[in-house]
């Protein structure tokens, strides 16, 4: 399961650049060479949010129980998805249910108003605004602890490296909400999420490529009830007090 929800976004995306419109709408295609325009997520201020290891078994180590994506762009960039897609979008804020109905997904401003979207063929887009900071919101649709890992531009959102199921994640109570606002630096701060430039993105700076920006992910675990918890079998719980330091190595910056 390692990296294929984020394998799937990127087929998509090129696919985007490079096909002409099938519609009558004005195309806002993505260049195939130079510099790429649109909107990715930067590395932004520090922010304080405080988490603590917590022990949480898997019912699949690997294998999560559902999977979701958000695409996100500038106003062109969605539009030119919608084009190539072909049909007509319901405009959509708000929560999107996802992973097999486990979780919704959505993405809110800093004052927590959701940003516009769209929805067409089974795709979500949500309608991103450059130098905005935002916030990944997953809540959790069951009556059991879930662990979700979530990744921006196919980085995961706390070590900073390539997305993959193999990584851990955040702990949502039954019912509750979780609000993750930037790529975890410590146990008490992260790197605020921003949307900027392609070329200015984390991703693209830490030269881990492209292909991937424009990509909300979620992979969603479910618990094994009854089993007996290990150090191994930690994830991480946002918390309201400082905890004390792990030790841990989180994502680090841009030019470390």
């Amino acid at each position: 399961m390692k990296n294929v929800i984020f394998a799937t976004a990127a087929l998509f995306l090129a696919a985007c650049s490079t096909r002409t419109s099938p519609t009558t709408r004005e195309p806002h295609l993505v260049q195939t060479h130079g510099e790429r325009p649109g909107i990715g997520t930067t590395w932004a201020e520090q922010r304080e949010s405080w988490v603590e290891k917590a022990n949480f078994v898997r019912g699949w180590t690997e294998r999560p129980g559902g999977t979701g994506i958000l695409y996100y762009n500038d106003n062109e960039g969605v539009d030119a998805m919608l084009d190539y897609l072909g049909g007509e979008s319901k405009h959509r804020t708000g929560l999107y249910p996802t992973a097999n109905g486990l979780v919704s997904f959505g993405v809110r401003d800093k004052d927590g108003q959701w940003f516009a979207g769209h929805e067409l063929k089974g795709k979500r887009f949500v309608v991103g605004i450059t130098g905005e900071r935002y916030e990944l919101v997953v809540k959790n649709e069951t009556d059991k602890r879930l662990e979700v890992v979530l990744s921006v531009d196919g980085i995961d959102v706390l070590d900073g490296k390539s997305g993959s199921t193999k990584k851990r994640g955040y702990i949502v109570d039954a019912e509750e909400t979780l609000a993750v606002d930037g790529f975890r630096t410590s146990d008490a701060s992260v790197a605020a999420f921003r949307f900027g430039s392609v070329p200015e993105s984390y991703v693209n700076l830490k030269k881990r490529g492209t292909a991937n920006v424009g990509v909300f992910g979620v992979a969603v675990f479910q618990e094994r009830i009854g089993a007996t918890a290990r150090d191994t079998d930690s994830a991480y719980r946002k918390v309201s007090e400082r905890p004390a330091p792990t030790g841990r190595i989180f994502a680090t910056p841009p030019d470390a």
